[in-house]
């Protein structure tokens, strides 16, 4: 397991993540799809390795849009690092409840480990930070 360093998105980090979208078969994918107050970036070594955004407007919920990490740094808790940081900022925003869609199979048993729980559907896992939210 390593340590990344975790820190919101900078203009230097944009040449690293578009290596991490064509590294995950998301080269059409631009940041400027998210407001760049709700990303992070998860880097080890000066490399972008991992990258989490979500939608979050002033509500009491937050739906984490996209959550990578590179494949060479699966497995080693980068997304969980990654995770643990955008609750804490958006806790701290006053966020009760983040939902996340698990658009494949593997992230579900982290997002399980995590706390987030299946919401209704198979692909929709959800956690709370305040009881009866």
């Amino acid at each position: 397991m390593i340590r990344p360093v975790i820190s919101e998105l900078r203009l230097e980090h944009l040449p690293g993540l578009s290596r991490l979208f064509h590294a995950v078969d998301m080269a059409y994918a631009t940041v400027w799809e998210w407001n760049t107050d709700n990303c992070l970036v998860a880097t080890h070594e000066d490399e972008v390795v991992g990258f989490v955004a979500c939608w979050h407007d002033n509500q009491p919920y937050a739906f984490v849009d996209v959550l990578l990490v590179h494949p060479t740094y699966k497995g080693q808790g980068i997304g969980a690092w990654l995770c643990w940081a955008m609750e804490a900022i958006l806790i701290s925003r006053g966020v009760k409840c983040i939902r996340c869609v698990a658009s494949v199979p593997e992230i579900v048993p982290p997002l399980t480990k995590e706390g987030f729980q299946h919401a209704g559907t198979h692909a929709i896992l959800e956690k709370f930070y305040v009881q009866g939210v």
